[in-house]
């Protein structure tokens, strides 16, 4: 995430990647998750307040979702970008 405000050359030097588990609509949470869940989701929220755009990489459209309303009701802009996966 990157506070656009600290450096409006947009060097994005600065930049501090997050790996958080999002969950999907229609996907069950495992009771052995939830609590990691939870802090993941805070810790995001967090971070959307802090900054003024929020760069996603995820896998999926579902997993979209969520971060996308987060940043909808907070008036962020989000840039999302598909991470496809390979195999050979």
């Amino acid at each position: 995430m990157y506070p656009l405000a600290d450096d409006l050359n947009l060097g994005f030097q600065n930049a501090v990647g997050h790996e958080l588990s999002i969950p999907m609509p229609g996907h069950p949470i495992p009771p052995a998750s939830v609590d990691k869940t939870k802090k993941d989701i805070a810790t995001f929220e967090k971070l959307m307040d802090e900054h003024d755009v929020v760069f996603q990489l995820m896998d999926s459209r579902e997993s979209r979702w969520l971060p996308t309303v987060i940043g909808a009701s907070k008036g962020k802009v989000g840039v999302a970008a598909h991470v496809c996966h390979l195999v050979s």
